[in-house]
This record gives structure tokens, C-alpha cells and sequence, in this order.
């Protein structure tokens, strides 16, 4: 009977760990499907991170593509005695296990901090924040990589067992999707934006023959779709 009632207990737990897994799933799933902005799904990431996993801290920073920095976009922490480093840039060269997982496109698990080999800019973040196991997982969709996750447990060393680590893997790359519609909506809105300024200079071609409002009207336009400060344009003469 003892051996079948800890069966039991352990199908048990293991049970409502995946409930809590497909729940954690859900959430950040729907959070993408009701259109909420990118801000709001990544908060949703990192706390249900957190909650699933039993971390300490849990952070998302964002990389443009090309760039060799990184933004501290979203982070949350039960605690609220800690620092915060929303809105801090960190440079990849700086953390080569961040720039690892962001580059290679898998994750990192630092067991302990304090006897892992870190470079000096990895130990002056993972001390300021008193962190001893971090995980580390790359936001990736497709051939992209958006940024990374960071879990961390704080004070005391955590063993990340493979199925967190799958876990968060999941909640990683549903955030990357986010971050890719957010990007494909933009683009989406500027090609809009583009169709609209030159049907409103055909418009003016069509309706006048003033030069000088023509050229107003174009140069207007095109700052306007491209976002700048002041035009020109140029005329030569024949």
C-alpha cells in the first residue's frame, strides 16, 4: 500500500505540473491571439515563467537584427526588494554566455555563478542581482533570433530539470512569434502608409497643374511616410 499510495502521489504531481504547464501555455498563447501589445505579452511571459519554473527572476531582452546590444524589455521578480534593470542596454560582447544562446540558438544553463567561468561584465550583473543558477533561452522563430530569456534563481542554486528547461523553451519561442507579428504588423502599417502617400500625390497630379504645388505636395508627403525632418527637391535645367 505504501509503494502504491507514493505511485499515486508522484502521478499526482506530475499531473498538475503539466496542468500548470498547459494553463501557463494557454495564457501566453491567447495574450498573442487577442491582439494585446507586445508589451503586455511579454509581462505575461516572464510571470508565467517565473510561476511555472518556481524562479526568482525572470527577464526578456530584445535585440535588433544586426545590432550588438541588447534591451532589457520586460522582467519580473516576486521580490521587491531588487534592483530593477528595465530599460538597460547590454552589449553581447560583453556576456558571451547571453551572446551564446542568442547566436547559436539554444539555451545555457549556468549551474552556479560562483563557480562558473564568467567574464567581467557577466559577474558585475549576476552579483548585483545575487543570482546563482541561470537559464538562459534564445527567442526564435524560424531562421530568427528576437532576443533571449533569462531565469534565475536568486541566492540559492536551482537544478533546472530538462522538462523547465522545454518549458520555458515553449513560453520563449510563443514570445518570439509575438515579437515577429509586432514586426510584420509594423511593416504592414508603413506599406500602407507608402500605398496612401502616392495615391494622394497622384491625386494632386491629376487635379492641378501649379508645379510648385506639385512639388509641395510631393515633398510633404514623402517626409511624412518616411518619417524625416524636411526634403528636398531639386530641379536641373535642360
Amino acid at each position: 500500500y505504501e509503494r502504491l499510495d507514493l505511485k499515486v502521489k508522484e502521478r499526482t504531481y506530475d499531473l498538475n505540473r503539466k496542468n500548470l504547464e498547459l494553463a501557463a501555455l494557454i495564457k501566453t498563447n491567447q495574450s498573442i491571439s487577442t491582439g494585446l501589445d507586445l508589451s503586455k505579452v511579454l509581462d505575461i511571459a516572464v510571470r508565467e515563467a517565473v510561476r511555472i519554473v518556481n524562479v526568482s527572476y525572470c527577464s526578456i531582452i530584445l535585440v535588433e537584427e544586426g545590432s550588438e546590444k541588447g534591451l532589457v524589455t520586460s522582467e519580473y521578480s516576486p521580490r521587491t526588494t531588487l534592483e530593477p534593470s528595465l530599460g538597460s542596454f547590454i552589449d553581447l560582447n560583453d556576456c558571451p554566455t547571453l551572446n551564446e544562446a542568442y547566436r547559436e540558438k539554444h539555451y545555457v544553463l549556468i549551474e552556479d555563478t560562483e563557480k562558473e567561468e564568467l567574464s567581467p561584465k557577466e559577474k558585475e550583473l549576476l552579483t548585483r542581482l545575487n543570482m546563482r543558477s541561470v537559464l538562459i533561452v534564445p527567442l526564435a522563430v524560424g531562421e530568427k533570433t528576437h532576443g533571449t530569456m533569462q531565469l534565475s534563481s536568486l541566492g540559492e542554486i536551482k537544478k533546472f530539470k530538462e522538462e523547465e528547461i522545454n518549458i520555458c523553451q515553449t513560453i520563449a519561442n510563443q514570445a518570439a512569434i509575438a515579437i515577429e507579428n509586432a514586426h510584420l504588423y509594423t511593416e504592414l502599417k508603413a506599406h500602407d502608409r507608402t500605398l496612401q502617400t502616392l495615391f494622394e500625390i497622384d491625386r494632386v497630379v491629376s487635379q492641378s497643374l501649379d508645379l510648385d504645388e506639385l512639388l509641395r505636395e510631393a515633398i510633404a508627403k514623402t517626409i511624412q511616410v518616411t518619417s524625416t525632418d524636411a526634403g528636398w527637391i531639386y530641379l536641373l535645367d535642360e
